[in-house]
């Protein structure tokens, strides 16, 4: 199944999206940022693509301020 990887500009939003995705029972690994991106952060999730629409609504509710997501390879 595929992955995505969610980039943030700061630390501060990484941990705060941490939260947020534990009270909402969505799964999430934390990464080190991969060396291919660049972010002021140097955290990322990974999440998987069946969570992605709870993901984004999640996102933009609350409204956190992301680098990006992207496809994992």
């Amino acid at each position: 199944m595929a992955e995505h990887i969610i980039v943030f500009n700061s630390t501060h939003q990484a941990l705060k999206t941490e939260d947020i995705f534990r009270e909402n029972d969505i799964d999430f690994d934390v990464v080190p940022l991969p060396k291919e991106l660049t972010a002021d952060c140097g955290l990322a999730l990974k999440i998987s693509e069946v969570d992605m629409g709870d993901v984004e609504l999640l996102l933009e509710s609350s409204y956190i301020q992301i680098r990006g997501i992207f496809k994992s390879v």
